[in-house]
């Protein structure tokens, strides 16, 4: 089983900021694959179907984005999936507005929920040396003024 998750924060307050742009790509494949991501698990909510006829579990952790590894981690332990079969979607400053990228390898890039996620899962994992099998979608929030006035990334949605 793959298990996708989105990196975000929990609460109404942050729900349409860029800063999770994690929680909504599971929202998104939630809805087009008629998964509900409703049961709590490990300090996550989660749903279980098919994509493409491959089971998957879809996570959104409720930890904050900073904490995302002290649930990712127990989830995959308890349910035994390995970090060849992980996708960690996330939100990334340095990436132009719309921009996706995949990274099949690599390191956190200063990213603190990554870095969460990597020191969830020891340091004896691959990944935390930069050659594991993790894969990451980084999407692009980018850095220009206008987010910047606009104050979403302390809580304000983008139709403020």
């Amino acid at each position: 089983m793959f298990l996708v998750a989105g990196l975000g924060n929990p609460g109404v307050e942050y729900a349409l900021t860029p800063h999770n742009l994690g929680f909504l790509t599971i929202d998104r494949l939630a809805e087009r694959h008629g998964i509900r991501v409703t049961r709590r698990d490990s300090k996550a909510l989660v749903g279980v179907g098919e994509i493409e006829g491959r089971p998957v579990m879809l996570a959104k952790p409720q930890t904050f984005m900073n904490l995302s590894g002290t649930s990712l981690a127990p989830l995959m332990q308890k349910h035994e999936i390995g970090t060849d079969s992980l996708i960690v979607v996330y939100d990334e400053l340095d990436l132009a507005w719309t921009s996706v990228r995949i990274k099949p390898k690599g390191s956190a890039a200063g990213h603190k929920g990554m870095q969460s996620v990597i020191g969830g899962l020891g340091p004896t994992n691959s990944f935390a040396y930069g050659w594991g099998f993790i894969r990451t979608i980084p999407l692009g929030m980018g850095r220009n003024l206008c987010w910047r006035r606009s104050g979403a990334r302390r809580g304000r949605n983008w139709t403020n």
